[in-house]
């Protein structure tokens, strides 16, 4: 006979031996008394002990209603960034807004990654340590390493401070833009790359969203 699960086996085993041993109800009776009067308190416990353990590893879970919102007037989800906002025009950051972030929220993270790269995951752009009172940004973020309201540029893999659009060498790309709301600020200097500030981010993420653009040259030339 298979095993049972350890947390069934006591159960298990007792209707196991009920099935062989009619002669022996007595005990059996005596030995069902026992386990009722035992279980209501080790139940409480065991839930108890396996709650205390879920949170101390994971932290509080948050529902769908804590999932950002994140959106662009300037192109749909799944649909083409308009060239404008790539190495192909001027080169410019969309128009980007969110809502639905937790009460508890004290700062934002955004990136834009191309998962489609040759390479590899390509980091387009990190911007950390915006607002709590901000729920969007306009277009043309300026590259530089702090912006009006004290947001801080992170470093791309271009190398670069700032937003570098959309490039791809061959066929079609896909580009997320990632919002996340933290329960503090990070405070890392300018030019903290993306696995810094992954690093910082670790336990602090309230809430999250996304927004997928797509891309694809016209031309032969190519990026990243």
């Amino acid at each position: 006979m298979r095993e049972a699960p350890a947390c069934l086996q006591s159960k298990w085993e007792f209707v196991r031996t009920k099935a062989g041993a009619d002669n022996n109800a007595m005990s059996l009776r005596k030995q069902s008394s026992d386990l009722i009067s035992f279980r209501p308190e080790a139940f409480y416990v065991l839930c108890l002990t396996g709650l205390l353990l879920f949170f101390s590893r994971t932290g509080p879970v948050f529902s769908d209603e804590r999932t950002l919102r994140l959106s662009s007037p300037d192109f749909e989800a799944q649909n083409s960034i308009p060239r404008k906002h790539t190495c192909d025009g001027a080169n410019v950051s969309p128009v980007l807004r969110w809502k639905g972030a937790p009460a508890r929220t004290q700062s934002y993270v955004l990136m834009m990654e191309d998962p489609d790269a040759p390479g590899g995951l390509c980091t387009h752009w990190i911007l950390y340590d915006l607002p709590p009172t901000i729920d969007m940004l306009p277009g043309g973020v300026p590259p530089i390493s702090k912006l009006a309201n004290a947001e801080v540029h992170g470093r791309n893999n271009f190398g670069n401070l700032g937003y570098g659009g959309p490039c791809p060498p061959a066929g079609t790309h896909r580009y997320v833009f990632r919002i996340f709301a933290l329960d503090r600020m990070l405070r890392l200097e300018p030019g903290a790359n993306r696995a810094e500030v992954l690093a910082a981010m670790e336990n602090r993420v309230l809430a999250q969203g996304e927004l997928t653009g797509t891309y694809a040259r016209q031309s032969k030339e190519g990026g990243a």
